[in-house]
C-alpha cells in the first residue's frame, strides 16, 4: 500500500511554497520505488544476518534454500541511482535523451549467484569462529510441531473458554504453519533492470558488495562496534534471546495497559532560598 502511494504521486504538479508568481508553471513531483531482495543486513543491528551474529545460538531448518540478499550499502547505492535518474528528467536537456523512468519499481540484490541459506550460516560460523553457531532441525518435525502450537494457541476461541490454559509466550508464538509459507521457499529477485543503462531505461546499478563479502564487514563491524543489535531489534518488535516457554500470567487488559503508561505526578519538593543563594555564589565564583 505505501509503494502504490508514492507511485501514484509520481506526476502531480507542485507549486514552490516561497513563490510568489502563482502563474508560474508548476513543477512536477517525481517519485520511484525500491524493492531490495529478501530485506537488507548490514552493520549496526538488522534484522536478518546480523539478528543471527547477535543471537549467537540459531535453531534453523532452511539451510537448504537458496536466497537473494541485499547489502545495506548496495541498497543505498541504487536509491542515489535512482534520484540522479530523477533529478536528470527535470533538467530539460537530459529528459530528451533518457526514457522516463518516474513512478517505476525497480528490483535490487547482491551481484553474483544467490548463496543458499547453508553457505550464509556456514560463513557466519567461520567469521565468527564458532560463537555464532546454528543447530539444524527437521523441516517435517517442525511443520508438524507448528501446526500443534496453531491448535493449543486457537483452542480458547472455539471451546472450553471458561477454563483458563497457560498462554503461549516469547517467540514460540510465531511458530505457525502460516510462517513456513515465507520460510519454505526459494527466494530469488531479478534485478535486471536496475543493472541496464540509463539509455535503455535502467539506473546503470552494479553492486560493490557480494552477499559474503558483506558478511564479511557485517561482523566485523559488530565486533568493532560492540553492538548485539538488540536496540534496533527491540524496536521493532523482535526478541533476539528466542526465549521459547508457557506463560500462566493472564493477559492484562487494554485499560490496564493505558492505566500503566500514564506518567505519575511527583511529588512536590520545597525549594529552600539559602540553598538557592549558595548555589548561585559558587557558579559565580567558578566563572570568575
Amino acid at each position: 500500500m505505501g509503494e502504490r502511494l508514492v507511485r501514484g504521486a509520481n506526476g502531480e504538479p507542485v507549486q514552490p511554497l516561497n513563490s510568489n508568481n502563482k502563474s508560474a508553471f508548476p513543477k512536477i513531483l517525481r517519485t520511484g520505488c525500491i524493492r531490495p531482495g529478501n530485506g537488507v543486513f548490514g552493520p549496526r543491528g538488522d534484522m536478518l544476518c546480523g539478528a543471527y551474529v547477535a543471537r549467537r545460538i540459531n535453531p534453523t531448518w532452511i539451510q537448504s534454500l537458496i536466497s537473494s540478499h541485499c547489502y545495506v550499502e548496495n541498497c543505498a547505492l541504487t536509491h542515489l541511482l535512482y534520484e540522479q535518474r530523477l533529478i536528470a528528467l527535470s533538467d530539460p536537456p537530459n529528459n530528451k535523451s533518457l526514457p522516463d523512468i518516474s513512478g517505476q519499481a525497480f528490483n535490487v540484490c547482491d551481484p553474483g549467484p544467490a548463496p543458499t541459506n547453508g553457505d550464509v550460516f556456514t560463513a557466519l560460523t567461520t567469521l565468527t569462529n564458532s560463537e555464532c553457531v546454528f543447530h539444524f532441525l527437521p523441516p517435517t518435525f517442525m511443520l508438524l510441531f507448528a501446526y500443534f502450537i496453531e491448535f493449543y494457541y486457537t483452542l480458547p476461541s472455539f471451546v472450553f473458554t471458561h477454563l483458563k490454559f497457560p498462554r503461549i509466550r516469547g517467540n514460540l508464538i510465531n511458530l505457525q504453519p502460516s510462517l513456513f509459507s515465507l520460510t519454505q521457499v526459494h527466494l530469488i529477485f531479478d534485478d535486471h533492470r536496475a543493472r541496464l543503462e540509463p539509455e535503455k531505461g535502467g539506473l546503470g546499478y552494479q553492486g560493490a558488495w557480494t552477499t559474503l563479502e558483506a558478511l564479511h564487514k557485517t561482523v566485523a563491524e559488530h565486533y568493532k562496534s560492540l553492538s548485539d543489535g538488540s536496540i534496533r531489534a527491540n524496536a521493532a518488535g523482535i526478541d533476539l534471546n528466542f526465549k521459547f516457554g508457557f506463560g500462566w500470567r493472564r493477559k492484562r487488559s487494554v485499560n490496564q495497559a493505558v492505566q500503566s503508561m500514564k506518567p505519575q505526578a511527583l511529588e512536590a519538593v520545597e525549594i529552600v532560598p539559602d540553598i538557592v543563594e549558595s548555589a548561585i555564589a559558587t557558579i559565580e565564583a567558578v566563572r570568575l
